[in-house]
């Protein structure tokens, strides 16, 4: 017991002597040796332009020499090593001896190149942990820890990066963009519009409801403006450092479009007289309904609004709580948008042979982001709709509304405004009596 706790502290006490790498124009090596926070196997370094990947792995007759590994470059793979671990030891046993290098040729900017290496230890193979370290001039140097050393980290090679001329694309028709390496994402902007832009107040059906917000999602064209854009509306071009189509929505933003207003036809069958604002509270002083006016604003204070027949609606309160809803329904366009950002993300890995010119891959692209959106739509519309109750006619969703309702009727902010106006009022029709 007292031998395995010592060897332990030793490797602990091992591992914690190494410092860090600090990467700037030069490596600094403590003790031999190199240390990340992070290593890994199979470790990855990312082209940074169009060119030919020279890999390099060293075979000194030591430690190094008894593993075998795989480098792959963007499809392509290659093994290396090639250490026979059932060998019972000599120069028989190693795949090869001073060094063991590789090109691999025309490889797009951003191309992956991933390592894996394992070690032979007692005739069974074991991962070595690795890390790329970069040392300037495009190259990027290899280690590995030695699993029979002390825990050394000690160079195994290298990966060189050289840049090559990249091919051009005969289909692009000339309309290139070298220096396009990453899409700007639009924003997605809420437009509020009145009854009026849809014609829908049939969704005041429930006993409760004086005002509505709906989500606008028939027809396309009402939804958004996404559905209005034309080709034109869409950049098409060739990178060539990266061998790819790279597709740009021009418009800076992707209007979603809602509906908020009140139930007027309801408002009319229950006799009620709307209060726009605050300056509409001296005309209801001058006519001595401070009674029925207070008694009205009262009913405001609880869900499902308890105004008596000719009694006074707030508008400013009753828009105020669909704005709270327009509020939670940005909240989740914010937090869904990235669906249709993975879509934008899917269309950017075209190659030159895959559109024959511009015009095609425009309306490839103008297709790709309508389906795109009408999946992100769905997926967001289903969300809110069973965050608000409103996904079904069952009393489960009904309760659910109702109780959703009241959450947002009960918020500090409609409580408020709310008391502003029965104080308001209080004051005026006590200024009258006195």
């Amino acid at each position: 017991m007292f031998k395995r706790f010592l060897l332990l502290f030793v490797i602990i006490f091992n591992l914690s002597m190494y410092s860090q790498v600090i990467i700037k124009d030069e490596i600094y090596l403590s003790d031999s040796s190199v240390m990340q926070e992070n290593t890994d196997n199979p470790v990855t370094v990312t082209s940074p332009f169009y060119g030919r990947v020279y890999f390099r792995k060293e075979c000194m007759y030591n430690w190094i020499s008894k593993v075998k590994g795989e480098i792959v470059v963007g499809g392509d793979s290659q093994l290396f090593g090639n250490y026979n671990c059932d060998c019972e030891g000599g120069a028989s046993c190693f795949g090869c001896i001073g060094y063991w290098f590789h090109n691999f040729y025309n490889k797009p900017m951003g191309t992956d190149v991933t390592v894996s290496i394992q070690y032979c230890y007692d005739h069974q193979w074991i991962e070595v942990p690795l890390q790329f370290v970069y040392v300037g001039n495009d190259q990027y140097d290899l280690y590995g820890m030695n699993p029979i050393g002390g825990f050394q980290w000690e160079s195994m090679g290298y990966v060189k990066f050289i840049e090559q001329t990249p091919p051009d694309c005969p289909n692009a028709d000339g309309n290139f963009c070298d220096d396009l390496f990453y899409i700007e994402n639009p924003e997605f902007e809420i437009l509020e519009h009145t009854s009026a832009y849809t014609s829908h107040e049939k969704l005041c059906d429930e006993p409760t409801d004086v005002a509505y917000t709906w989500l606008v999602n028939t027809p396309a064209a009402k939804v958004s403006n996404l559905y209005s854009f034309t080709n034109d509306s869409l950049m098409v071009c060739f990178n060539r450092n990266l061998q790819r189509w790279k597709f740009q929505l021009n418009p800076e933003k992707i209007n979603l479009n809602i509906v908020i207003d009140l139930c007027y036809s309801k408002i009319i069958d229950r006799g009620w007289v709307i209060v726009d604002d605050t300056s509409d509270l001296n005309e209801i002083v001058s006519n001595g309904d401070c009674e029925l006016a207070l008694q009205s604003f009262e009913g405001h204070k609880y869900y499902g609004y308890k105004i008596p027949d000719k009694g006074y609606l707030l508008k400013e309160v009753v828009m105020l709580h669909e704005g709270i809803h327009k509020m939670n329904y940005d909240k989740y366009v914010q937090d869904y948008k990235y669906f249709f950002y993975n879509t934008m993300y899917a269309l950017q890995d075209y190659p030159c042979s895959y559109f024959s010119n511009p015009t095609q891959a425009k309306d490839f692209g103008k297709i790709f982001y309508e389906t795109g959106f009408a999946d992100f739509w769905d997926k967001l519309d289903e969300q809110y709709d069973m965050f608000y109750g409103l996904a079904g006619k069952t009393t489960f969703w009904s309760n659910k509304k109702l109780r959703k309702e009241r959450e947002v009727n009960d918020s500090k902010e409609v409580q408020e405004k709310i008391k502003e106006y029965i104080d308001l009022l209080n004051q005026k029709c006590n200024n009258l009596k006195g």
